[in-house]
């Protein structure tokens, strides 16, 4: 018989197992739940509290600038953040920690960016953190800390200077000086026509689209607004630069020119743009959004790049009797044509390191002038001084001449020459002194130091329905040297020594007939002869014959040409633009500052001088010479009425196309008030 175990008996063990083992799992899953619903329950009280910590920072920063400029962490930041989170938060058990500092986006490691270590006029930003324990889900849980952090930064006033020539448009003149000027400067030729100059005159880049771009073709990140404008960068990359980010509907030769001029900008010395651009530290981006001159920009880094060379500028002369001139020029300071930044911290110090502060370039030019083609001018000093000169050859025969040993009477100065030596023939057939008074027969050198013009923020208010803003200006200041010069003197860190040239010059030829008959006692002379420089006679030679300089009239100038003026200028609302917008435009003037070169050489007294040991003009004469007040005042009316008309518009077109008018300047101003705002940051 065979025995079988019974059937409700099979499996039960392994049901037990599974069922044990259902429930583990189920259990744990329950566990999973809760530990993701505890998480997602601090979850959401992190991101409450994270809630809380961004208006907490943004009410605090609101608070922290005044709308005078003052600043205060304790009395204003703190309260206002504190009380904000706590009417968020409510009942909730929670701490709250306002600090103030300084945000800069740009620093790196080791150095924060959020700075704590500064003056408390220097904050500009607010940081809280809160923290707390939310209540527990799972009541055997241990309780939990929970924190956020935010980081708030004030939105402050932001003001814009900017300083313009009022050069309104470029005319064929100027065309061709430009191309001589920034040709000089960037050492080569430049032919660009008239057009493309009044296309960069006439075109505007958008500031902050321009830092992008130099960002991305300097390799520095994006955003890092300070390290573009301190990074060096060849003139040849700025100008390029600015090709590319033309707006819409720019003529195309304006981007043909800026890339012919950026190849060969690219051999000059790299610059730094915050050279050019006078931008604050950590001003916001919306502040950079803000129009910039391309000419400004061509003009301002090729001066930049140039300033420690001194360059030739192949001036075009279109001025009648003008023989010949040449152009030299150093750029001593470069131009600041825009200034960016927080006008309360340029108000706290207006000429420290946050100053809103803008200039035209100060430049040193030299123009050499040779007038001995000016036939206008030497015919006008031959007739005006002939019925003056009797009492010259009196003095001449009686110092001058006798201690050279001239013999006689030498006679009018000015009569025909043949006529005078055949009178000396008729006495004697040997050789004579010819006595001569020439005008300008030497070069002449005027240097000039143009300052340009400065303005500076020095005050403003707001809130924007009644802001305003104060800048102090500086009209042009001047000095002008006229005589002879050494031209490293003139370049150099010292003044260089002025030497009068002279421009009524006294003195004789030595002067002899090739051969001498003699019929009935009256002689007669025939093929002149003049002593040449090197010692030999030359027939009809008189252009080049050799000269013994007596005395003359030398023209010396050596002063300033330009009153100091300090006018304020004041923008305030309606008319002052907010940041971004068209410039409002005021002039800086000053009837002190010379209009005209003519007026000061008017005023400039001819004085006689004697020769020295190398028959050039020297000490004063003492003598009666001195005494010719009718020859000095004649003379000097002819030379300043002259000279006036050829300088003025040589220098006057030289100076404005380097951005530079000795009378006037545009200073133009935007501003943007802070309206009580803030932006986070962090």
């Amino acid at each position: 018989m065979t025995n079988h175990r019974p059937l409700r008996h099979i499996g039960t063990g392994k049901q037990s197992g599974a069922i044990l083992l259902f429930a583990a799992v189920g259990m744990s899953l329950i566990v999973i739940l809760l530990s993701i619903t505890n998480i997602g329950f601090l979850y959401t009280y992190k991101r409450e509290y994270q809630k809380t910590a961004d208006l907490a920072a943004l009410a605090g920063a609101r608070k922290l600038i005044a709308q005078d400029g003052s600043r205060s962490c304790i009395n204003n930041a703190t309260p206002a953040a504190t009380t904000n989170a706590n009417q968020n938060l409510g009942s909730r058990v929670h701490t709250t920690v306002v600090t103030c500092g300084k945000w800069n986006p740009s620093a790196v490691a080791p150095f924060p960016r959020f700075d704590t270590a500064v003056t408390s006029d220097q904050v500009d930003a607010v940081r809280v953190v809160i923290s707390g324990t939310p209540p527990r889900f799972l009541p055997f849980t241990p309780p939990t800390l929970v924190s956020a952090e935010a980081t708030a930064l004030a939105d402050q006033p932001v003001a814009q200077l900017t300083i313009r020539s009022t050069l309104a448009t470029v005319d064929t003149q100027q065309s061709a000086l430009l191309n001589g000027v920034v040709g000089g400067l960037l050492g080569g030729s430049v032919n660009l026509p008239v057009a493309s100059w009044n296309g960069l005159l006439n075109t505007n880049i958008n500031l902050l689209t321009y830092l992008d771009a130099l960002a991305v073709e300097l390799g520095v990140n994006a955003g890092n607004y300070d390290g573009v404008l301190s990074a060096p960068v060849s003139v040849g990359q700025l100008l390029q630069v600015a090709a590319s980010v033309l707006p819409a509907g720019s003529a195309p030769d304006v981007s043909a020119s800026l890339n012919d001029l950026g190849q060969l900008g690219a051999n000059l010395p790299p610059i730094v743009l915050g050279d050019l651009l006078n931008v604050q530290s950590n001003v916001p981006t919306s502040a950079l959004d803000v129009g910039l001159n391309v000419l400004q920009l061509v003009e301002g880094s090729v001066q930049l790049a140039g300033k420690d060379s001194v360059a030739s500028v192949n001036l075009p002369v279109n001025i009648p009797g003008v023989a010949s001139a040449t152009v030299k020029l150093k750029v001593i300071e470069p131009p600041q044509p825009s200034a960016i930044g927080n006008p309360a911290l340029a108000k706290a110090d207006p000429y420290g390191e946050d100053e809103i502060y803008v200039r035209t370039a100060q430049v040193r030019a030299l123009v050499t002038l040779n007038l001995n083609a000016v036939t206008n001018l030497v015919g006008n000093l031959t007739d005006a001084l002939s019925p003056l000169l009797n009492p010259i050859v009196n003095f001449l025969n009686s110092t001058e001449l006798q201690n050279l040993n001239l013999l006689g009477a030498v006679g009018d100065l000015l009569t025909d020459v043949f006529n005078a030596l055949l009178t000396i023939c008729n006495n004697n057939c040997t050789a004579r002194n010819q006595v001569y008074a020439e005008g300008l027969a030497q070069p002449l050198q005027v240097s000039i130091d143009a300052a340009g013009a400065e303005a500076r923020v020095m005050d403003y208010t707001c809130p924007k329905e009644n802001k305003s803003l104060t800048a102090d200006a500086k009209t042009s200041v001047a000095y002008l040297r006229v005589g002879s010069m050494n031209e490293s003197e003139v370049f150099s860190s010292v003044s260089p020594v002025v030497k009068p040239v002279s421009v009524v010059e006294i003195g004789y030829r030595r002067v002899r007939p090739r051969q001498c008959l003699l019929l009935l006692g009256i002689g007669s002379c025939s093929d002149l002869q003049w002593e040449q420089p090197n010692g030999s006679w030359k027939t009809d030679g008189k252009s080049t014959a050799k000269k013994y300089v007596i005395s003359g009239l030398g023209l010396k100038v050596d002063s300033p040409v330009g009153g100091t003026s300090t006018p304020q200028l004041t923008y305030v609302t309606p008319t002052l633009p907010e940041i971004g917008e068209t410039p409002e435009y005021k002039s800086v003037s000053s009837s002190s500052v010379v209009n005209s070169l003519g007026d000061t050489l008017a005023n400039v007294s001819l004085l006689p001088y004697n020769s020295g040991s190398n028959g050039v003009l020297g000490g004063l004469l003492n003598g009666t010479l001195s005494l010719l007040s009718g020859v000095i005042t004649t003379v000097q009316g002819l030379i300043s009425s002259v000279l006036a008309g050829l300088l003025d518009p040589i220098v006057d077109t030289l100076l404005s196309s380097l951005g530079i008018q000795l009378d006037a300047s545009d200073v133009g101003a935007t501003m943007s008030c802070d309206g009580g705002g803030a932006t986070l940051v962090d």
